[in-house]
């Protein structure tokens, strides 16, 4: 069970880290983007993933455990990948391209949509009140807990911008 409860935690975490790292990296991408930045960013993240979440939901059949466990670990290396990428860019002062930044975002949409479905469709099956305790509320718990990273990282980088902004 505890197993149960972490792994749901962390793969609740997955989803909402890979929107704050792009959330947090508006200044780098409005460099490119421009004013508009956060519409087009949203747009290419949201939009995909209520097109893979509504596939998820329409495919009215039960996915192999297996497959499932093979689609989550694709999503979460992309959106690992994804987030290292911007972490690379961002250091190195790389520019990418407009169209391959909106390809690459909507992706991470993609890749958070089915998380999110195979999430849910994966931890009803650990309790007969998930709502209430187990997997599922361990996942929802990962998604809250995960806003506060980003967080954590700006504090953390706080002291830093106002020494050299000064």
């Amino acid at each position: 069970r505890q197993w149960t409860d972490i792994s749901s935690f962390i793969l609740g975490a997955a989803t909402t880290i890979t929107w704050d790292s792009i959330y947090m990296s508006v200044s780098y991408f409005q460099q490119f983007l421009g004013k508009q930045v956060l519409s087009v960013l949203s747009l290419c993240f949201s939009l995909p993933l209520f097109v893979a979440m509504l596939c998820c939901l329409c495919l009215k059949t039960q996915l192999p455990v297996k497959l499932m466990a093979c689609l989550v670990r694709l999503c979460i290396a992309y959106m690992l990948g994804f987030c290292l990428l911007i972490l690379l860019a961002g250091s190195c002062h790389i520019e990418i391209p407009v169209g391959f930044l909106c390809f690459l975002v909507g992706l991470c949409g993609i890749a958070s949509g089915v998380m999110q479905s195979m999430i849910a469709s994966v931890t009803g099956l650990f309790s007969q009140f998930s709502l209430e305790s187990g997997a599922s509320a361990s996942a929802l718990k990962g998604t809250g807990g995960a806003i506060l990273i980003p967080m954590a990282v700006q504090i953390g980088f706080l002291p830093a911008a106002m020494a050299g902004a000064s």
